[in-house]
């Protein structure tokens, strides 16, 4: 028996998905294997992934494929001593590592198999099966809770509408009438439509890029994922400093909520890292993590605060409480900051239509506050975008610039600076 792996060609210039074909007395059987690499990383010749800097995962990637080819030949023995010693059927074969490979098999057409393969999508997340397809690390729990979400708003939908959709009905009038029910009956903002049709593409792209269907109709250019730039809150340097600096003497719950909020302000982290920095990680004079949501490792220097922080804690920083509370908890804590008592204007496009509300300052303050607070004061501060982005993790300056929050007369002293620097 001979067992190669080849990459399936596709016009896509991103990952491709990997196939087997096992050879054996004169038969073929092929079987993707739920595994996905870019052409780049990819070795033809050792059919497997190139050992090199460029594609950091590829030990992980490796173990896998060498797991799966471990079952296919013990699969294989086992069949082969099932029937007598003689090879195993084709069919049956394919059907065996299928099973645990690709354990979803449809008929092309079949009723309600979006829905089927997006939950088989879902629980192969949870399992680790299937992973993050650019850095070949789990998929992270958040981005499950996402899936689910919109997997359940599919499902009522389909219900709502007494359907059971194909891949097929995922074109124009899908389109359209789908973000018109979420408009409607759920009330969403644009970026949640946006959000929705975002994963339904990615569900279909996989399903697609594995075979299971050939429909592009999703393809159309105006089948297109909305986004629209919100309103945020950043808090600046002095506020920051203000809730550093306020007395929790009498609140002691609230003192290492504080601490590390203060600490993600300066670091630029995201709450998922920053609430589970150990003592290992700190290193000299700086933090060096692998980041939970990307699986990329980054390095932060201590800034002087943080290492008052640390010190603080004698180098074991405190565990945060879950998410839902730290925020209730720093609602709190600003609350006491008369500075945030300011009143600032939001406008947001919700159920279709262009609203615009007023919140007090320290109404808006989350976790995520902390890492926006940090882009956006180092920005401020005239530090380079490509070392701000080498730690928030953002891909592209244009992506990064959306997602900080300066004001226009921000900018203009930015620009007044540099001519005074000139004139210096």
């Amino acid at each position: 028996m001979k067992i190669s792996y080849y990459l399936k060609s596709t016009s896509s210039k991103g990952p491709r998905p990997i196939f087997c074909r096992i050879c054996y007395n004169g038969n073929k059987v092929k079987v993707y294997i739920n595994e996905f690499i870019k052409p780049a990383h990819w070795s033809s010749r050792r059919q497997r992934a190139i050992e090199n800097r460029s594609f950091p995962q590829h030990p992980e990637f490796n173990e896998r494929i060498n797991t799966i080819d471990n079952f296919i030949r013990t699969t294989f023995r086992r069949m082969e001593l099932e029937s007598g010693l003689n090879p195993p059927d084709p069919k049956k074969l394919q059907e065996a590592i299928s099973s645990k490979l690709r354990p979803l098999v449809m008929k092309a057409g079949e009723r309600g198999e979006f829905i089927k393969f997006f939950k088989k999508m879902i629980d192969d997340s949870k399992t680790g099966i299937r992973t993050n397809h650019r850095t070949g690390h789990a998929i992270h729990i958040n981005t499950i809770k996402t899936y689910s979400t919109i997997y359940n708003n599919v499902l009522l939908y389909e219900k709502e509408k007494n359907i059971a959709l194909k891949f097929t009905d995922f074109d124009l009038n899908f389109y359209n009438e789908f973000n018109e029910w979420l408009i409607k009956e759920k009330n969403y903002s644009n970026n949640s439509l946006g959000k929705h049709i975002q994963i339904i593409k990615l569900v279909l792209n996989e399903a697609l890029e594995l075979g299971i269907t050939t429909s592009m109709k999703f393809k159309n250019k105006r089948f297109i994922v909305i986004k629209e730039q919100t309103d945020a809150i950043y808090l600046t340097e002095k506020e920051i400093e203000e809730i550093y600096q306020l007395d929790l003497s009498k609140h002691k719950k609230l003192d290492k909520t504080r601490d590390l909020f203060v600490l993600g302000c300066k670091t630029g982290l995201r709450f998922g890292d920053f609430k589970n920095i150990q003592p290992s990680e700190i290193k000299d004079s700086f933090i060096m993590i692998r980041q939970a949501k990307t699986g990329e490792p980054v390095t932060v220097p201590i800034h002087p605060t943080v290492k008052k922080i640390i010190d603080k804690y004698n180098g074991i920083l405190p565990k945060a409480k879950v998410n839902q509370v730290t925020n209730r908890e720093l609602k709190e804590i600003a609350a006491m900051i008369p500075s945030l008592n300011e009143e600032v204007e939001l406008s947001i496009t919700k159920g279709g239509k262009k609203a615009r509300q007023t919140f007090k300052k320290n109404e808006l303050i989350s976790t995520h506050t902390a890492r926006r607070s940090f882009c956006s004061n180092e920005y401020l501060a005239g530090t380079p975008s490509l070392s701000i982005m080498a730690i928030s993790g953002h891909k592209t300056e244009k992506a990064f610039l959306r997602y900080i929050k300066v004001k226009s007369i921000d900018h203009a002293k930015i620009i007044q600076r540099s001519w005074e620097d000139k004139k210096s």
